[in-house]
């Protein structure tokens, strides 16, 4: 019997979670919940988006998931689509998925929903942040206004003991708008901060748009930094390097100019 690849990777989560020695039937306690969200978000006019998946985990601690991402093709495609069918589109560098070490797979069947199947037999994620980067192109000729749903569903969530129940997981779900074309560039400014509150001096933020090389600025005495002439309608990933700190990379949507970013060290 044939089974399609969405399928395969379900069987094969559902395999790997029963064979782990912990198959048991969960008993979760009363009011115990996890969410998954996309968000309503923008983007220039043939620009690339990357659109976050956020999640929270509440109690659990997830292994393995597996969810489409229904979108209106004739607005916006996953970025870059193959020869086999295997897409770039999952981006997991900065995301609770990729800091697990987690195996991404994803692909659009049929065109207007996104497969996304993410599995691994050890590692796991708590708590809360971005499950990963979806990068969507908006198609040449999209007129601004246009809107395209981003829609979760056919989630799956497991924990290495087993499935979390459908009853447990709510999803909620965003849009992507199209922008009309800036006549000029914008300035993203703020301030980078140690955990307590100081200014940090001469960290290095890179400002990192979907393509193309990262820009830097330099922060001064008091922490502040500026980047000018950034284009609007887009979405980018603002990074920082200072030693002795560490920092959690910003997506950030610039729709139009951007104060007062306050960037803060991990504790």
């Amino acid at each position: 019997m044939k089974y399609p690849l969405k399928s395969f990777y379900i069987l094969t989560i559902l395999a790997m979670s029963f064979m782990s020695g912990f198959a048991q039937k969960q008993e979760l306690p009363v009011g115990t919940t996890m969410s998954v969200s996309a968000p309503t978000t923008f983007g220039g006019q043939n620009a690339i988006v990357l659109v976050p998946i956020s999640v929270n985990f509440g109690a659990f601690e997830v292994s393995d998931y597996q969810l489409d991402i229904v979108y209106d093709p004739a607005v916006i495609t996953p970025s870059v689509t193959g020869p086999t069918g295997t897409t770039t589109a999952c981006v997991s560098a900065g995301t609770l998925t990729g800091n697990a070490g987690l195996s991404v797979t994803c692909f659009v069947n049929p065109a207007g929903r996104l497969n996304v199947a993410v599995f691994s037999p050890g590692p796991t994620m708590t708590g809360s942040g971005t499950l990963l980067f979806i990068r969507f192109q908006v198609n040449t000729g999209v007129l601004p206004g246009a809107t395209s749903p981003l829609q979760i569903t056919d989630e799956a969530f497991f924990e290495l003991s087993g499935p979390i129940p459908s009853t447990a997981v709510t999803s909620i779900d965003g849009s992507l708008t199209v922008l009309a074309p800036t006549s000029a560039g914008v300035v993203v400014s703020g301030q980078v901060v140690t955990s307590g509150g100081l200014p940090v001096r001469n960290a290095r933020v890179y400002l990192s748009g979907v393509s193309g090389e990262p820009r830097v600025a330099l922060t001064n005495p008091f922490g502040y930094f500026a980047f000018e002439d950034v284009p609007a309608g887009q979405s980018y990933v603002i990074s920082t390097n200072a030693k002795g700190y560490s920092f959690v990379p910003i997506l950030l949507d610039v729709g139009s100019e951007v104060t007062g970013l306050q960037i803060v060290a991990e504790p």
